[in-house]
């Protein structure tokens, strides 16, 4: 079987954009006109991509009215943990690398000089047993976009609390 013939037979999803905003935020609208200029500037590049007004997303029955989306289809998808197989085969090759597996981390801190996202020069990293791991880069892996875990922590121990 040839890669084109498997990348055809591949699973194909859609995504989903939401704002991180409220509907009555100001910058929920900010939002939505970004996905409206992604989506036009998507089909016009060949792919399908639309934008859904008042479209939730199945299974969200949270407190936060997001509703409103850029729907992009066909999307590819890849099995996750064949992919991070082989990022760590990878990695094994290269020189001072180390993983640390079930390793919870409950903090993150980044220093040196930082300007657009770049030039970070040191990373430590605390974890839940009271150990500090220090490294020059490090790889965060969650099944929750990391911007939403604050929430969602929140969310699940609030839940605890009341069983």
């Amino acid at each position: 079987m040839s890669r084109r013939t498997r990348l055809t037979r591949s699973r194909k999803l859609p995504s989903y954009d939401i704002s991180q905003y409220p509907r009555d935020n100001p910058k929920h609208a900010d939002d939505i006109k970004e996905f409206k200029e992604e989506v036009a500037l998507v089909n016009t590049l060949g792919m399908t991509a639309h934008y859904r007004e008042g479209y939730a997303i199945k299974g969200w029955d949270g407190p936060i009215d997001q509703r409103d989306a850029a729907i992009h289809l066909n999307q590819a998808t890849f099995h996750p943990t064949k992919y991070v197989i082989g990022v760590l085969k990878w990695l094994q090759t290269q020189p001072n690398f180390k993983c640390y597996t079930k390793t919870r981390v409950i903090g993150f801190h980044e220093k040196g000089v930082k300007v657009l996202g770049i030039g970070s020069k040191h990373v430590k990293m605390d974890t839940e047993n009271g150990h500090v791991i220090s490294c020059k880069y490090a790889v965060q892996a969650t099944c929750v976009p990391l911007q939403k875990l604050a929430v969602r922590y929140h969310s699940l121990a609030n839940r605890r609390k009341r069983c």
